[in-house]
């Protein structure tokens, strides 16, 4: 945590004086995150929707990915569940027709499924569970996501009451 934000304070500072460029954007990412953990979702969504406004104006579809993603994250943990869910749905639009890289691509599928477990969406979760195993099957390289999506998978497996391939999963995971 102290390296990270080590960095962070180094691209602020690196960044002074650059108002408007799309690295502020990625630099206001860390700040709404900081807020969700904190609690506080109103300012979360609020930084969010800035992040994106910029990820937009710069044509730039991680960051606007990211954006929509913590945006509709908040809103759901603002009580504003359906209009949270259109925006993670619509974030990941740009995830599977390819648009964003790899390492968004990755975030994007989990944080979905993570909201679609808070919510108790269960067929949603497995709709994204299902694409983000076609995703890491499609890309045997790409070690970092496999473990979650198991771990996903298992989780899915355990809700439909299928318990020895669910604890198959976990053991692939780990």
């Amino acid at each position: 945590m102290a390296r990270g934000s080590g960095w962070l304070s180094r691209a602020r500072r690196l960044l002074d004086g650059h108002e408007d460029c799309v690295e502020q954007g990625y630099l206001l990412v860390p700040v709404a995150l900081q807020s969700m953990a904190e609690g506080d979702a109103a300012k979360a969504c609020t930084t969010f929707s800035q992040a994106g406004e910029i990820g937009n104006r710069f044509q730039d579809p991680d960051l606007l990915t990211l954006g929509q993603l913590g945006r509709g994250q908040a809103l759901i943990h603002l009580g504003e569940v359906s209009e949270g869910v259109a925006l993670l749905d619509d974030a990941m639009v740009a995830v599977t027709t390819g648009e964003v890289s790899p390492i968004v691509a990755g975030l994007a599928y989990c944080a979905v499924i993570e909201a679609c477990h808070e919510i108790f969406d269960v067929r949603r979760a497995q709709e994204w569970t299902t694409a983000l195993s076609s995703w890491c099957d499609s890309q045997p390289d790409l070690v970092l996501y496999r473990g979650q999506c198991l771990v996903h998978r298992s989780e899915l497996l355990q809700m439909h009451g299928d318990w020895q391939v669910a604890m198959d999963e976990t053991h692939r995971a780990r």
